[in-house]
């Protein structure tokens, strides 16, 4: 997973070794996505749903920090299972996606799917270097 912060209108992603600066559009990250839900908390069963048999690249946003964490998978709904599941959980971590949620909360973040792809973990993981 790869790590994307915002600085001063551009956002960034830190991967070990790289690191790109883009703009961020209109100034908001709220623009051309495939999905995008509001407050993970209230909408998990929607997510579950909506992601069901489906791999691509995803995207976090902390509506308080805005923060933007990015990541693929070739099963999306397992990896939200995971992500949730971890964010409820009282085992210390390292992963910075899962401290995020244990501070700031699910209902502090929303979720867009930036791209849907083949059920290939090197086509999610190139489209995610994007």
């Amino acid at each position: 997973m790869l790590f994307i912060g915002v600085n001063e209108g551009k956002f960034y992603f830190d991967n070990p070794g790289k690191r790109f600066y883009h703009p961020l559009p209109g100034g908001s990250p709220n623009h051309n996505f495939v999905l995008f839900f509001e407050n993970v908390k209230e909408n998990k069963k929607n997510i579950y749903e909506k992601l069901r048999k489906k791999s691509g690249v995803y995207l976090f946003i902390n509506n308080l920090t805005k923060d933007l964490y990015v990541g693929s998978s070739i099963d999306l709904t397992k990896r939200m299972t995971s992500h949730f599941y971890h964010a409820n959980s009282d085992k210390i971590t390292r992963v910075v996606l899962t401290r995020a949620f244990r501070k700031y909360k699910l209902e502090n973040f929303n979720l867009a799917i930036l791209e849907f792809c083949d059920s290939d973990s090197k086509i999610c993981l190139n489209l995610e270097e994007k």
